[in-house]
């Protein structure tokens, strides 16, 4: 009994050693049915790492980076499924059932779509999902007939939505992008934008070896000074080490932003919670200004209506009194809970984004 005892366990044992530690892998299959669904795709959010399933619906995603991430399982057809997880508690084995399209639309009032919508609202939509900055003016969407377009004259507000994923294609900074759009709303009397989605990232430039120094380049550019950059230093608390310089700010009657004097650190904004993540949280506003780059030539400050040679000045605020978890990889959740006014309520938009594997240390050794 106990020979037996130690071969079950040496052979628990034997699995779990030769089983990758920094994998997902499962399964994904018709809800109603239960039969496989093939090509459908599982990606880590807003990273380079997906995969799609083969014809018996599994799946293997390998070397996944540390951190916290979502779990994104989509296929035309079918609603998209979401699981959040953290790196620390792989290996994870998941098997997903998703529902179809007809399943969810069902009970659903159908809205008319705007004709010509693209015609019409093509480049509102592109300026503010893809953006204008030099990155961005490069990039594509494909696919772009598959957007529809709504606009209300009672709100005065655009929406946009897909029923597919949009496929981008950004050669500024060598980038494929399949973007799973969720939400996108934009109010064309206060100016304010609100998107939501998920998106997977895929290097144009296969062989490592072949990717070019302007290339390179074009990436540091973007991250220089870019939200993720600002929620790793946060993480990192290297503020100060890494070009940033934030203020406490607050609105005066008259509506304008009066800051402090003395410096914001990272120990007066992110605390430890209990289960040891790192929660963001700060009252009023906060200015935050990136002093080791210029903004993008393309551009324009609003108060001035120049571009050009001007510092990465951005104000952020919490849209909601319950704080945001941070990430050492800079990502942030609930991502709409934070909302920014300058330059980053300009620059980060999908076509000057990168992934959040990516790795600007890594990058900058290619030079």
């Amino acid at each position: 009994m106990r020979i037996t005892q130690l071969l079950l366990c040496l052979l628990i044992a034997s699995n779990l050693w030769g089983q990758d530690k920094k994998s997902i892998n499962g399964k994904v299959v018709n809800a109603e049915s239960g039969a496989a669904i093939s090509n459908a795709s599982v990606y880590i959010a807003n990273t380079s790492q997906g995969v799609m399933t083969n014809a018996n619906g599994l799946f293997e995603i390998k070397n996944v980076p540390s951190g916290n991430y979502e779990l994104v399982i989509s296929c035309i057809g079918y609603t998209t499924r979401i699981f959040t997880f953290s790196a620390d508690k792989l290996p994870l084995k998941i098997d997903v059932q998703l529902q179809t399209n007809a399943t969810e639309l069902a009970a659903v009032t159908v809205l008319s779509f705007e004709k010509n919508g693209w015609e019409k609202w093509g480049q509102v939509f592109l300026d503010n999902f893809i953006g204008t900055s030099s990155a961005a003016r490069l990039a594509n969407i494909t696919n772009f007939d598959i957007i529809r377009f709504r606009f209300s004259t009672k709100d005065n507000t655009l929406t946009a939505s897909a029923n597919e994923t949009l496929l981008i294609e950004n050669p500024a900074l060598g980038y494929r992008i399949k973007y799973d759009l969720d939400k996108f709303i934009f109010d064309t009397v206060a100016h304010t934008i609100i998107y939501q989605g998920h998106c997977l990232f895929e290097d144009m430039v296969k062989d490592p070896k072949q990717i070019t120094k302007r290339l390179i380049k074009n990436r540091r550019e973007a991250y220089q000074g870019s939200m993720m950059h600002f929620m790793r230093s946060l993480y990192d608390k290297r503020l100060v080490e890494e070009g940033f310089e934030v203020h406490e700010a607050v609105m005066n009657k008259e509506g304008f932003l009066v800051t402090s004097q003395p410096l914001l650190t990272a120990d007066s904004m992110v605390f430890v919670s209990p289960d040891s993540s790192r929660l963001l949280y700060f009252k009023h506003f906060l200015s935050v200004t990136y002093k080791n780059a210029k903004a993008d030539n393309s551009y324009v400050n609003p108060e001035s209506g120049k571009g050009g040679g001007w510092k990465q000045f951005s104000v952020i605020n919490l849209r909601s009194e319950k704080p945001v978890t941070i990430g050492y990889n800079g990502n942030y959740t609930p991502p709409l809970n934070v909302f920014s006014k300058g330059y980053w309520a300009w620059s980060e938009k999908i076509g000057h984004l990168l992934p959040l594997d990516y790795d600007e240390k890594r990058e900058f050794k290619k030079e």
